[in-house]
């Protein structure tokens, strides 16, 4: 034949793997059995989980009524109560013990309601004191599920939603919230609402049991199934077993014709490559593995002949080897010496530029830092030039006038230039005790007495002085001091000095309207702030504001004149005295300053 006496065999090889086309058919039709199974076995567990998802969503539908209708009707009574006692602030229901009781009820089995400043979003009433008048935007980074439905409920508006709790072990599971508005508020005008929450999964129990039953129908039908699934897949076992017998064993027949031939070529080549060239290999067979070991022996044979000429000419090259191999050795230490020396040299430039860098950059450093320094004094020099010269000018022109014997005998012109002496003066005095302010600072020698201080006394006597400045350009003026601030811990004249300056500046840079002065307490510090009316100021400016000697230039300002060290000075002092200060403005509508200060000294706010 064409094919040779070979590939014959290996055609009657490949007509009788043809049979195991019937063990092909029996394993599809064993995997389509599997698949009918496996589609029964889906059908039952979807159908499962529909009825326990029904019934959990109307349990949950439930629940959530449940809790909307706690929030309502605990915010009712609350509205009563509230209406009941008009006068009581939010501090006194804080203390009141029947208003807590309505506050702070439980909701479920582990929920709770809880009362919060709708305007704020500080907690007011809560079943852990930790929480009580927390600011809740703290929690927007830990909860922010529970965030997102509170922040919805700002200036008195409803919310419900779910969000994640993390419990104590660190198992997250889902809550649901549902916040109602009092419709009344406090004596202090205080609007507050009511959160009720618990988790929702508690109102799923019931559905526990009706879960289990469906699961045991599921486990009789899936026994049922496996019974008929099970004697179909015997019977087909039983014919592959039978099948896979019968063609193994016609296989290693007709295998064994082909290999036998082949194993002995394997042996007798294996021999040959390992050395043993003179090995001929003998294979009895008339067909093609015949004809190749012929060829195998023919090629052992060139091999042989080709081994002892290689074995002559290597005789030779290695002699020539090692001389040349003698030459490169010296040309490689002569090379290597040389790199020595060229890396020592490297190293030895590049230590040098690193130095020169160094240097480099203290140079600049301190070039900017003296040309800084340079900026400021002649800032300072002219600023202070014209701070001294425009109010020595003035007490020097009107001390003149004073001389006239007509003005002296004029009380009320006499007056009105002692007056304006009298300003100036302490014109002048205000820019010296800044400037030594600053220096003492400066040099570290500001000292601080620190002492028990009554805010209250103290923002009225500064009231008191602040009025007249304020009537004097048609400014109202209003003092807002909470009730019952705790006397706290700090330097009182520092304190009156930072209070002064801002009230006086928000005098100084309004031209209508009215300045409003708050102070009240926030967790462990005082809050202030000084409000106004007057011409406010670019956001672009806030940086720079608390720098020394800068002024914003505009008409405005410049008229009205200063150093440009005030609102320094109180930036230091505030920082020494443990706290912070900043602003918010709006150009055209005005500017507020804030500054808090810790309770006791040495605990920053």
């Amino acid at each position: 034949m064409i094919i040779g006496k070979l590939g014959n065999k290996i055609l009657n090889a490949i007509l009788i793997l043809i049979a195991t086309q019937f063990l092909i058919t029996m394993f599809v039709t064993l995997s389509n059995v599997r698949n009918m199974e496996e589609s029964t076995l889906t059908f039952i567990d979807k159908t499962t989980q529909i009825s326990k998802n029904v019934s959990s969503s109307a349990m949950e539908g439930i629940g959530k009524e449940i809790i909307k209708t706690k929030a309502e009707d605990v915010a009712k009574e609350l509205e009563i109560y509230i209406k009941f006692h008009p006068n009581m602030t939010v501090y006194d229901l804080q203390n009141d013990t029947e208003f807590n009781k309505i506050a702070v009820q439980p909701v479920g089995m582990t929920g709770y309601t809880a009362v919060t400043d709708y305007n704020t979003l500080i907690c007011r009433f809560h079943k852990d004191p930790k929480i009580v008048n927390m600011d809740l935007s703290l929690l927007a980074e830990k909860l922010p599920g529970f965030w997102a439905i509170m922040s919805k409920t700002k200036g008195g508006t409803s919310a419900e939603g779910f969000y994640d709790w993390i419990d104590p072990d660190g198992t997250k599971r889902s809550k649901y919230m549902y916040i109602a508005i009092i419709n009344a508020t406090t004596a202090d005008k205080v609007g507050m609402h009511v959160a009720a929450t618990t988790y929702i999964d508690e109102f799923s129990l019931p559905t526990l049991k009706f879960s289990e039953e469906l699961d045991q129908h599921k486990n009789i039908m899936l026994s049922d199934h496996e019974k008929i699934l099970s004697g179909i897949m015997n019977d087909i076992i039983l014919v592959f077993i039978f099948t896979l017998i019968l063609v193994i064993i016609l296989t290693v027949i007709i295998t064994r014709s082909i290999t036998k031939p082949i194993d002995e070529f394997r042996r007798d080549a294996k021999e040959i490559s390992n050395g043993n060239l003179d090995v001929k290999i003998k294979v009895k067979s008339d067909d093609e593995i015949g004809e190749l070991a012929e060829a195998f022996n023919q090629m052992t044979n060139d091999i042989r002949k080709s081994r002892t000429k290689i074995e002559n000419y290597s005789k030779n090259l290695e002699k020539r080897v090692k001389g040349r191999t003698a030459e490169l050795d010296k040309k490689v230490d002569e090379l290597t010496n040389t790199k020595t020396a060229m890396l020592n040299m490297m190293e030895d430039l590049d230590n040098t530029n690193k130095e020169l860098l160094i240097a480099q950059n203290k140079f600049k450093k301190s070039f900017k830092e003296l040309k800084e320094m340079d900026v400021d004094k002649d800032r300072f020099i002219s600023i202070a030039a014209h701070e001294l010269k425009t109010p020595m000018t003035a007490i020097h022109g009107f001390a003149q006038l004073l001389e006239n014997e007509k003005i002296i005998e004029n009380d009320e012109i006499r007056n009105k230039y002692l007056k304006i002496i009298e300003t100036e003066i302490k014109r002048l005095s205000k820019l010296v005790t800044e400037v030594l302010d600053l220096s003492r600072i400066d040099l570290g020698t500001m000292k601080f007495t620190i002492e028990n201080v009554d805010i209250i006394k103290q923002m009225e006597e500064i009231k008191n002085e602040m009025l007249q400045r304020a009537k004097e350009k048609g400014l109202i003026m209003d003092f807002s001091i909470e009730q019952n601030l705790p006397i706290i811990k700090t330097d009182r004249e520092k304190l009156r000095e930072i209070l002064i300056n801002l009230i006086d500046n928000s005098i100084k840079y309004t031209k209508r309207g009215c300045i409003k002065v708050e102070a009240h307490k926030e967790y462990d510090h005082i809050k202030f702030s000084m409000a106004d009316t007057g011409i406010g100021i670019p956001k672009k400016y806030f940086s720079k504001l608390f720098t020394r000697f800068y002024q914003i230039e505009s008409p405005f300002t410049r008229k009205a004149g200063g150093t440009g060290l005030g609102l320094s000075i109180c930036k230091e002092y505030v920082e020494e005295l443990g706290g912070r200060i900043w602003l918010k403005s709006n150009v055209g509508k005005g500017t507020t300053f804030y500054f808090t200060l810790p309770l006791k000294l040495g605990k920053k706010s």
